[in-house]
């Protein structure tokens, strides 16, 4: 097994070297990353729904769509991230528990009682640590997963707060569990580089043939195009959600306005808006066609009442509400 530590904490970055490692290596590979703050979504989610829109926007805090299906997840610094890449002759047939497991021994020999949950969630006293997630191309698979080692929980709980209410649709939703860190458990000090360092060359001696690659300018050359072409793109990180519907019901000055938006592929296909209780036909027309973007909605704020005085951070609040 060939074992690569990611040369950066770009999130952009290490997604798209995920993608890259799956559908170009034949060999079985471990890459583990760190990522600067940055919320995950699953392949197969709304991404608006999942997060704190406002929050997140105001914090300069990317949201990124990854390959996988499962739930969101919150990156920071204390995040330790892995994946494991290998060739599989029938997917039915891969026990993840199995492949997951030395990274669990790997937290047991620091004197931590680490378990696995129903979902092959790692935990330590009953609270999640650690959460995976797969996908199949062709006949390679990928099993990724995060470990909470001194994460900003705080943050994470501010990050995919959400009022679910305002959204539907079919789009996967994220299962909640209770959270713990790491270092909250060791019994001497360490650091999450640290740790990350440990869990390299535990994982290299447990696989007794394993070898440490770096990735070569080409590779890089080849990573970076697949961040320029997908993982930095709006269709990708929101256009590709599941088709939904959005309602809310506005006060902007002394307007009550409630918009029902019905959207696929990112783009609206169906609007109704009323503006006090009346069928504003303008302000319906004007959504269709549009993407639900940031963009689409500062136009949509402007188009209200090109007279109404409204305060610059009352405008920006409206503006987050909408997404």
């Amino acid at each position: 097994m060939q074992f690569i530590f990611s040369p950066t904490n770009n999130p952009y970055f290490n997604l798209a070297a995920e993608e890259y490692l799956l559908k170009n290596f034949k060999n079985d590979i471990c890459f583990i990353y760190i990522n600067r703050p940055a919320v995950i979504v699953g392949k197969h989610q709304n991404a608006l729904k999942e997060v704190n829109y406002a929050h997140l926007k105001s914090n300069n805090v990317p949201i990124i769509r990854r390959l996988s299906g499962g739930g969101t997840v919150y990156h920071d610094e204390g995040n330790i991230n892995f994946s494991f890449h290998q060739q599989v002759a029938d997917i039915t047939k891969v026990n993840y528990r199995d492949l997951l497991d030395p990274v669990r021994l790997a937290i047991e020999n620091l004197g931590i009682e680490a378990t696995f949950s129903k979902r092959n969630d790692i935990l330590i006293g009953g609270k999640k640590i650690s959460g995976n997630a797969e996908h199949v191309f062709k006949k390679r698979l990928i099993c990724h997963a995060t470990l909470l080692f001194d994460t900003d929980l705080d943050e994470l709980e501010e990050a995919i707060f959400t009022d679910e209410s305002a959204y539907q649709g079919k789009a996967v939703k994220s299962v909640r569990s209770r959270v713990t860190n790491i270092v909250d458990h060791l019994k001497s000090t360490m650091d999450a580089t640290e740790f990350s360092n440990y869990l390299l060359k535990f994982l290299m001696g447990k696989s007794g043939d394993g070898s440490q690659y770096n990735f070569s300018e080409e590779d890089n050359k080849a990573i970076e195009q697949l961040i320029d072409e997908k993982y930095s793109q709006w269709d990708w990180n929101f256009g590709y959600s599941p088709g939904y519907s959005i309602q809310r019901e506005l006060t902007i000055g002394t307007k009550q306005i409630n918009a029902l938006l019905e959207v696929k592929k990112g783009h609206v296909f169906s609007a109704f808006v009323t503006m006090n209780n009346e069928h504003d036909k303008s302000l319906t027309d004007f959504w269709m066609g549009k993407k639900h973007n940031e963009e689409s909605t500062q136009e949509w704020l402007k188009m209200v009442d090109s007279n109404n005085e409204l305060a610059q951070e009352d405008l920006h609040q409206l503006v987050f509400e909408l997404m």
